[in-house]
């Protein structure tokens, strides 16, 4: 009996320490995009073919873009929310138009997308702003949910969605 307690808090610990504690640490920590933010997120990245999600989470984006035949792969830290998203990606056939790894965006090199959708964190926007400067080309469209870039311009807003473009 003790032994089926303490095997219990071993589990439930790494389960805490893995969907919580690792992403607050080396990243965002998750949070569910509303679904009506979704479909207009996708409808900005309309005409795009090829788009980067930076912190994919349970990758509802993915799929939604996905649905509109564009090319989406995402980034997620969060190797529960990957495995999560694998699966609701192979349920939705969605596979021949999305990927999702587990991997930090910032080793990702971004000169491959031409569309760039987030929610991200504040602390990092500056420095988020820089890469995807450096990296991408023009004519590049961004879409952050909540959080705003601190020098690019906002081509154009809907509630907490900002459209930018380099």
């Amino acid at each position: 009996m003790i032994e089926t307690i303490f095997l219990f808090l071993v589990v439930l610990t790494l389960i805490l320490v893995i969907f919580y504690l690792y992403p607050r640490i080396f990243g965002a920590t998750f949070q569910v995009t509303p679904n009506s933010v979704v479909k207009d997120m996708v409808k900005m990245a309309k005409g795009k073919k090829k788009v980067i999600e930076l912190g994919s989470g349970d990758s509802r984006i993915l799929i939604a873009l996905a649905k509109e035949k564009i090319h989406s792969v995402g980034f997620e830290i969060n190797p529960i929310l990957v495995l999560y998203s694998k699966i609701k990606i192979h349920l939705t056939n969605s596979k021949k138009f999305t990927e999702v790894y587990c991997k930090s965006f910032w080793e990702e090199d971004f000169s491959k997308y031409d569309c760039v959708m987030l929610s991200q964190t504040g602390s990092i926007m500056k420095r988020l702003e820089d890469k995807i400067r450096k990296e991408m080309k023009s004519g590049t469209i961004i879409i952050s949910y909540f959080w705003k870039f601190p020098s690019l311009k906002v081509v154009e807003k809907k509630g907490n969605i900002c459209k930018y473009r380099l």
